[in-house]
């Protein structure tokens, strides 16, 4: 995991990223195990020309070519500044497409097989899921691989094709390269199990159908490398921030996503892994206002039992207790913060945007799972008239 975040006011925007890498490495035995390396600077400034740098997470590597690699030979290729930082993006996708960036064509066919198998087993851990929680055999559904995904392909239905992509085009690149659906949907599903056999011909079609579905829309469930843009265009009086999601690159297309942006002119945008940023920000934790919840909806099941028309009365008080509590929350914790942030110095921004990550890093490793935030924290700051300066980084 990593964590970064990025600090914004009118005078300029700071960003801060924590420098530790998990990867998965074998044993002698042959069996996979976690490791943490703190040495991955995850800030690339764009170039000398640009007021913009790129910050990634999630994946380190696209495609088989690494982020940092991927970033500086883009600002080879793009030498003079954009309008805005949305022609950024749009330039990113351009290059992308063209094939001129170090993404080989070769990489496309395994890109677009490493999504769906990803994405078959998802379907089988969620249809085992399904099939463990039936009370009896059978008793649930009758084909709970086959439920799973019908209810994805509805989902999937809703959510934004990729620019440029749609399932009917993706269907004809997958017929064109000779891509064999059938052969990924036995890799995953193959099993000793009867049931698993029996279901997965009844679901065979569904699956098959799915495939293109799942390759052109951005779906959020297959998993992708994060790229923040933040910075200024020529024209842009204050900083932006568009947070981006890269799948890979198959038919031909980049499949980048615009997953969040923000054009405040002062605020805190979280770009990764950001729990405990978002506790300190708002003055309580997400977990904390659930248990907050649950501990009053256990509390009313037991008074109702004692007082007739009581649990009428239950939703509504939940509702309104919780407008409040994040009326109140704001009002004492956020909308502060924000006003301090307006009026900070940009390099202030930095120190802030420092000590959010290291909130992060600092919940990370009092935590009793592997720690996958923290090592030297890293930040730089990027202003209108002077354009990118590093505050802290690793050594070169």
């Amino acid at each position: 995991m990593t964590s970064q975040v990025a600090v914004l006011n009118q005078r300029g925007v700071a960003v801060a990223s924590d420098t530790v890498v998990t990867v998965t490495t074998t044993d002698a035995s042959g069996l996979g195990a976690l490791r943490t390396y703190s040495n991955r600077t995850k800030i690339h400034p764009l170039g000398p020309a640009h007021k913009v740098v790129i910050a990634h997470s999630g994946n380190g590597s696209v495609d088989d070519v690494d982020v940092a690699l991927l970033i500086a030979e883009w600002g080879r290729a793009c030498p003079e500044p954009h309008d805005s930082l949305a022609a950024y993006v749009t330039d990113l996708r351009s290059w992308i497409d063209s094939g001129e960036s170090p993404i080989s064509e070769d990489s496309q066919a395994p890109s677009a097989t490493r999504c769906l198998v990803e994405f078959y087993s998802l379907v089988r851990r969620r249809s085992e899921y399904l099939r463990r929680g039936s009370t009896s055999k059978r008793s649930v559904s009758k084909n709970p691989l086959e439920d799973v995904v019908q209810s994805l392909l509805d989902l999937f239905g809703r959510y934004e094709e990729y620019p440029g992509a749609s399932a009917t085009s993706d269907q004809e690149w997958i017929d064109e390269i000779g891509l064999d659906i059938d052969v990924l949907i036995n890799s995953v599903f193959q099993s000793d199990w009867e049931h698993l056999k029996s279901d997965l011909e009844e679901a065979r079609p569904i699956l098959q159908m799915i495939a293109p579905v799942v390759l052109s829309r951005n779906t959020g469930a297959i998993n992708q490398t994060g790229l923040a843009i933040i910075g200024y265009g020529t024209t842009d009086l204050h900083p932006k921030a568009i947070n981006l999601g890269f799948r890979g690159r198959y038919a031909n297309l980049a499949r980048i996503s615009v997953d969040d942006e923000f054009e405040h002119e002062d605020g805190i945008f979280a770009l990764a892994q950001s729990d405990a940023i978002q506790g300190f920000m708002k003055g309580a934790s997400d977990e904390a206002l659930v248990t907050i919840k649950t501990v009053l909806r256990n509390r009313f099941k037991t008074l109702s039992e004692q007082w007739d028309g009581l649990s009428e009365l239950e939703d509504s008080f939940l509702h309104e207790a919780e407008e409040e509590w994040e009326e109140r929350l704001a009002d004492e914790f956020h909308h502060p913060l924000l006003s301090t942030v307006k009026f900070l110095a940009v390099r202030d921004l930095a120190e802030l945007a420092e000590s959010l990550v290291g909130i992060q890093a600092l919940r990370a490793n009092a935590s009793p799972e592997l720690p996958t935030v923290g090592g030297l924290i890293e930040s730089l700051v990027i202003d209108r008239y002077d354009g990118v300066r590093w505050i802290t980084r690793l050594p070169r």
